[in-house]
């Protein structure tokens, strides 16, 4: 039997997912504030079991926040099909066939979130 998700962590996603793409709506495509926005939404997101950002030792240094607001565009770019290329990426990894650094890069670039910091 499927366990569902509790609605707090469903609300979650698609609150984070839909401030991401409005944002990235209003902006011009390719826009450098792309990263602004990901860097914003990662600070002002309410994240269960995460301090927020003002509480963080390092608040420059990259973390489980951003970390989270990527696996939650992620999953929802999946979700709604509009990514191929990470689609077949993790098929691949699911058979055991080799996939680098840059197949991944390749495919979250492809999953239209921008530039993706490295550090992330």
């Amino acid at each position: 039997s499927v366990t569902p998700m509790p609605s707090s962590h469903v609300e979650a996603v698609l609150a984070i997912a839909v401030a991401y793409d409005a944002g990235a709506h209003a902006l011009p495509q390719g826009s450098p504030g792309l990263r602004e926005l990901f860097s914003s939404l990662s600070r002002m997101a309410d994240i269960e079991g995460l301090p927020s950002a003002s509480m963080s030792p390092e608040p420059q240094r990259k973390g489980p926040r951003e970390f989270v607001v990527l696996m939650t565009l992620l999953h929802a770019r999946l979700q709604r099909e509009e990514a191929p290329e990470l689609r077949e990426l993790i098929q691949r990894a699911e058979k055991r066939e080799l996939v680098s650094q840059d197949d991944f890069r390749d495919a979250l670039k492809g999953c239209g979130l921008g530039e993706t910091d490295e550090t992330v």
